[in-house]
């Protein structure tokens, strides 16, 4: 059992992980908390423990936010709008986002040069 003072282990945090970067269906599934109305559009890999973080510019209404978070993960993990594609959240901050023809390896690859 683990004291509040003592924190997740190793195993622990790549537990959580798994969590926020699956393999899923012919792609990888990401857990993303959106922050729309910000000052700039940006992608945080905070921890491993910790969901994506997206800061977009858009308001979240009408789907805008949604359609610049597929625009920004598009350029950011190189692949086309049309293989990006929201499972849940749509009107949540809290996101599931399945991108087709990526692995989970090719996630953490390209988050770990961030």
């Amino acid at each position: 059992m683990m004291s509040a003072s003592q924190g997740p282990s190793a195993v622990q945090r790549k537990d959580i992980f798994r969590s926020c970067v699956e393999e899923f269906n012919g792609g990888v599934l990401l857990t993303v908390r959106v922050k729309p109305h910000s000052r700039s559009n940006s992608i945080r890999f905070l921890t491993i423990a910790e969901p994506i973080e997206v800061s977009l510019t858009e308001i979240a209404q009408d789907g805008r936010a949604n359609k610049q978070l597929f625009e920004l993960l598009s350029k950011a993990f190189c692949r086309k709008k049309s293989s990006i594609q929201l499972i849940s959240g749509a009107r949540s901050r809290m996101k599931k986002i399945l991108i087709r023809d990526m692995t989970r390896q090719e996630v953490l690859r390209l988050t770990s040069d961030v």
